[in-house]
Protein backbone atom coordinates (compact mmCIF):
# COMPACT_ATOMS: atom_id res chain seq x y z
CA UNK A 1 0.00 0.00 0.00
CA UNK A 2 1.10 3.22 -0.20
CA UNK A 3 0.92 4.84 2.77
CA UNK A 4 3.52 7.35 2.15
CA UNK A 5 0.61 9.78 0.95
CA UNK A 6 -1.35 9.74 4.44
CA UNK A 7 1.96 10.26 6.23
CA UNK A 8 2.66 13.33 4.00
CA UNK A 9 -0.52 14.62 5.01
CA UNK A 10 0.35 14.20 8.60
CA UNK A 11 3.50 15.46 8.31
CA UNK A 12 2.02 18.80 6.53
CA UNK A 13 -0.49 19.42 9.86
CA UNK A 14 2.25 18.57 11.93
CA UNK A 15 4.14 21.65 10.68
CA UNK A 16 0.74 23.43 10.35
CA UNK A 17 0.56 23.35 14.12
CA UNK A 18 4.47 25.63 14.37
CA UNK A 19 3.33 27.80 11.36
CA UNK A 20 6.00 25.97 9.24
CA UNK A 21 6.03 24.19 6.13
CA UNK A 22 7.93 21.08 5.40
CA UNK A 23 10.14 21.52 3.12
CA UNK A 24 10.21 18.72 0.12
CA UNK A 25 14.31 17.64 0.68
CA UNK A 26 13.09 16.79 4.49
CA UNK A 27 10.01 15.32 3.68
CA UNK A 28 11.88 12.57 1.07
CA UNK A 29 14.27 12.06 3.92
CA UNK A 30 12.16 11.28 6.41
CA UNK A 31 10.39 8.71 4.70
CA UNK A 32 10.21 5.08 6.04
CA UNK A 33 12.68 6.47 8.96
CA UNK A 34 12.12 5.14 12.32
CA UNK A 35 10.14 7.64 14.72
CA UNK A 36 12.78 8.51 16.62
CA UNK A 37 14.97 9.80 13.51
CA UNK A 38 12.17 11.48 12.00
CA UNK A 39 11.63 13.40 15.19
CA UNK A 40 15.46 14.38 15.21
CA UNK A 41 15.10 15.77 12.05
CA UNK A 42 11.96 17.32 12.30
CA UNK A 43 12.80 19.04 15.32
CA UNK A 44 15.93 20.48 14.09
CA UNK A 45 13.87 21.98 11.32
CA UNK A 46 11.65 23.79 13.32
CA UNK A 47 14.30 24.61 15.71
CA UNK A 48 12.52 23.01 18.86
CA UNK A 49 13.79 21.60 21.72
CA UNK A 50 14.60 17.94 21.14
CA UNK A 51 13.90 16.54 24.96
CA UNK A 52 13.13 13.01 24.81
CA UNK A 53 9.51 13.47 26.31
CA UNK A 54 8.45 16.39 23.68
CA UNK A 55 9.72 14.30 20.71
CA UNK A 56 7.86 11.29 22.12
CA UNK A 57 4.88 13.63 22.40
CA UNK A 58 5.47 14.89 19.04
CA UNK A 59 5.66 11.24 17.96
CA UNK A 60 2.41 9.96 19.49
CA UNK A 61 0.78 12.83 18.05
CA UNK A 62 1.63 12.48 14.23
CA UNK A 63 1.02 8.50 14.60
CA UNK A 64 -2.64 9.52 15.90
CA UNK A 65 -3.09 11.75 13.26
CA UNK A 66 -1.86 9.18 10.31
CA UNK A 67 -4.13 6.23 12.40
CA UNK A 68 -6.78 8.15 11.93
CA UNK A 69 -6.20 8.86 8.04
CA UNK A 70 -5.38 4.96 8.01
CA UNK A 71 -8.65 4.44 9.41
CA UNK A 72 -10.46 5.42 5.85
CA UNK A 73 -8.58 2.79 4.14
CA UNK A 74 -4.57 2.59 2.22
CA UNK A 75 -4.14 3.12 -1.35
CA UNK A 76 -2.67 0.06 -3.27
CA UNK A 77 -0.04 0.69 -5.17
CA UNK A 78 0.02 -1.01 -8.44
CA UNK A 79 0.15 -4.38 -8.40
CA UNK A 80 0.99 -5.03 -5.04
CA UNK A 81 -2.11 -7.01 -4.35
CA UNK A 82 -1.62 -9.25 -7.65
CA UNK A 83 1.47 -10.14 -6.50
CA UNK A 84 0.30 -10.71 -2.88
CA UNK A 85 -2.79 -12.80 -3.78
CA UNK A 86 0.23 -14.60 -6.63
CA UNK A 87 2.40 -15.65 -3.47
CA UNK A 88 -0.29 -16.72 -1.65
CA UNK A 89 -1.57 -19.21 -3.84
CA UNK A 90 1.96 -20.10 -4.31
CA UNK A 91 2.45 -20.70 -0.31
CA UNK A 92 5.04 -18.59 0.01
CA UNK A 93 5.36 -17.40 3.29
CA UNK A 94 5.90 -13.43 3.97
CA UNK A 95 7.10 -11.36 6.60
CA UNK A 96 6.00 -7.89 6.36
CA UNK A 97 8.82 -5.93 7.55
CA UNK A 98 8.11 -2.42 8.59
CA UNK A 99 9.04 1.05 10.76
CA UNK A 100 6.30 1.81 11.82
CA UNK A 101 4.36 1.01 15.08
CA UNK A 102 2.24 -2.16 15.86
CA UNK A 103 -0.73 -0.25 16.52
CA UNK A 104 -0.69 1.31 12.83
CA UNK A 105 0.47 -1.39 11.46
CA UNK A 106 -2.45 -3.78 12.57
CA UNK A 107 -4.60 -0.82 11.22
CA UNK A 108 -2.97 -0.96 7.90
CA UNK A 109 -3.30 -4.95 8.23
CA UNK A 110 -7.42 -4.40 8.09
CA UNK A 111 -6.74 -2.78 4.18
CA UNK A 112 -4.09 -5.48 3.10
CA UNK A 113 -5.08 -8.40 4.78
CA UNK A 114 -2.96 -10.31 7.53
CA UNK A 115 -3.48 -13.67 5.85
CA UNK A 116 -0.82 -12.72 3.31
CA UNK A 117 2.04 -12.68 6.09
CA UNK A 118 3.04 -15.65 8.30
CA UNK A 119 4.67 -12.57 10.62
CA UNK A 120 5.27 -9.20 11.01
CA UNK A 121 7.50 -7.04 12.41
CA UNK A 122 7.31 -3.43 13.39
CA UNK A 123 9.91 -0.55 14.36
CA UNK A 124 8.76 -0.50 18.26
CA UNK A 125 9.37 -4.02 18.28
CA UNK A 126 13.29 -3.88 17.46
CA UNK A 127 16.49 -2.20 18.98
CA UNK A 128 16.57 -0.29 15.35
CA UNK A 129 14.68 -0.27 12.87
CA UNK A 130 15.72 -0.15 9.18
CA UNK A 131 17.62 0.00 7.18
CA UNK A 132 19.66 -1.56 10.13
CA UNK A 133 18.79 -5.68 9.58
CA UNK A 134 17.24 -6.09 13.33
CA UNK A 135 13.23 -5.78 11.37
CA UNK A 136 14.72 -8.62 9.02
CA UNK A 137 16.89 -10.46 11.41
CA UNK A 138 13.77 -10.78 13.78
CA UNK A 139 11.13 -11.49 10.71
CA UNK A 140 13.57 -14.39 9.65
CA UNK A 141 14.05 -15.89 13.14
CA UNK A 142 9.94 -15.80 13.20
CA UNK A 143 9.63 -17.84 10.07
CA UNK A 144 11.72 -20.21 11.35
CA UNK A 145 14.69 -19.73 8.47
CA UNK A 146 17.97 -17.90 10.11
CA UNK A 147 21.01 -19.92 9.86
CA UNK A 148 23.18 -16.92 9.04
CA UNK A 149 22.36 -12.95 8.97
CA UNK A 150 23.71 -12.95 5.27
CA UNK A 151 20.59 -14.69 4.01
CA UNK A 152 17.68 -12.46 5.29
CA UNK A 153 17.46 -9.41 3.23
CA UNK A 154 16.36 -8.92 -0.12
CA UNK A 155 17.59 -4.98 -1.68
CA UNK A 156 16.50 -3.39 -4.52
CA UNK A 157 19.24 -1.11 -5.44
CA UNK A 158 17.35 0.64 -8.39
CA UNK A 159 14.12 1.12 -6.81
CA UNK A 160 11.86 3.12 -8.75
CA UNK A 161 11.73 6.00 -6.91
CA UNK A 162 15.45 6.41 -6.41
CA UNK A 163 15.21 5.34 -2.57
CA UNK A 164 16.84 1.62 -2.93
CA UNK A 165 19.15 -0.02 -0.46
CA UNK A 166 21.89 -2.01 -1.50
CA UNK A 167 24.14 -4.55 0.49
CA UNK A 168 26.98 -2.49 1.06
CA UNK A 169 24.90 0.15 2.64
CA UNK A 170 24.72 -1.97 5.85
CA UNK A 171 27.69 -3.75 5.65
CA UNK A 172 30.32 -1.02 3.67
CA UNK A 173 33.38 -3.79 4.31
CA UNK A 174 33.23 -7.30 3.07
CA UNK A 175 33.70 -10.17 5.67
CA UNK A 176 37.11 -11.82 5.44
CA UNK A 177 37.42 -14.67 3.27
CA UNK A 178 35.80 -18.46 4.90
CA UNK A 179 33.57 -16.31 8.06
CA UNK A 180 30.61 -16.60 6.02
CA UNK A 181 29.52 -19.32 3.81
CA UNK A 182 29.32 -18.79 -0.08
CA UNK A 183 26.24 -18.72 -2.16
CA UNK A 184 26.59 -21.90 -3.61
CA UNK A 185 27.02 -23.18 0.40
CA UNK A 186 24.50 -21.11 1.67
CA UNK A 187 21.88 -20.74 -1.09
CA UNK A 188 20.85 -17.63 -2.75
CA UNK A 189 17.49 -16.78 -1.25
CA UNK A 190 16.70 -18.72 2.05
CA UNK A 191 14.05 -16.51 2.97
CA UNK A 192 12.19 -13.55 1.12
CA UNK A 193 11.87 -10.53 3.48
CA UNK A 194 10.76 -6.92 2.66
CA UNK A 195 7.71 -4.48 2.42
CA UNK A 196 5.13 -3.69 0.45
Amino acid sequence: VDSEKLWDVAMHAFYAKYDAVLGAELREATVGGSAENVMRMVYDDLGLDPTPESMAESADWLHDYTGALFEQGLPWRPGAQELLETLAASEIPLALVTNTRRTLTEQALKTIGSHYFAVSVCGDEVPDGKPAPDPYLRAAELLGYLSFSGQVSVFWEDAPDGRGVNYRDLYPDPPPPGLVPSCAEGGVLGILCGSI
